[in-house]
Order: C-alpha cells, then sequence, then structure tokens
C-alpha cells in the first residue's frame, strides 16, 4: 500500500480500518541533500534513497568533488557516484556492485 509498507494482500481490509482508526506507526527515515551550482530536480534538492550523479556524454570518466556538511571529503574519478542512505543503500548500491 505505500513505500516501505507490508501487508499481505488477505489483510488489505483490516489495514484500512486500522489506518482509519490511527493504528500505525510512522517512522522516520534519513534524508540526503544534493547542492549544485546548476539547477536540478527542480528546486526539490532531497532524497530519501539515494543521488547518483553520472556522466552526461560519452566521456570515459568524470571528476566530482565530493562535500559532506560543507567540508571537502574527496574528488572521485570514475563512471559516477552514488551517495545513499541507509534506506536506498542495499538495493541501489548491491545493482551498481557495492558492498
Amino acid at each position: 500500500m505505500g513505500f516501505l509498507a507490508t501487508v499481505a494482500k488477505d489483510q488489505l481490509d483490516q489495514m484500512v480500518v486500522d489506518l482509519m482508526e490511527g493504528r500505525y506507526a510512522v517512522e522516520s527515515r534519513t534524508l540526503i541533500e544534493v547542492s549544485s551550482d546548476r539547477t536540478l530536480f527542480k528546486g526539490i534538492h532531497f532524497g530519501l534513497n539515494e543521488f547518483t550523479i553520472h556522466k552526461r556524454d560519452t566521456s570515459s570518466m568524470i571528476t566530482v568533488h565530493t562535500y559532506v556538511d560543507d567540508l571537502y571529503l574527496n574528488s572521485y574519478w570514475a563512471d559516477g557516484l552514488i551517495v545513499a542512505t541507509p534506506t536506498g543503500s542495499t538495493g541501489y548500491s548491491l545493482s551498481c556492485g557495492g558492498p
């Protein structure tokens, strides 16, 4: 019924009743923010899963200068860079060969 919601098909009717009666839990999740000198994502710079930075043309590599909380972390010379939250790291990182 929604992202990270686990309800069996045969329990949907009861789930709707529980939802309407306030019997549910809201879980806090980490968000990730990206800053750029270009206008990206129609001004919405936050994500729940991850941000992927990749090349736009056929060049072999790009350089990504990475900062965390405005402190320089590293510069990467690569095909791209995926920065994921704990929510998004599993599937997206694994699909790209990450841990």
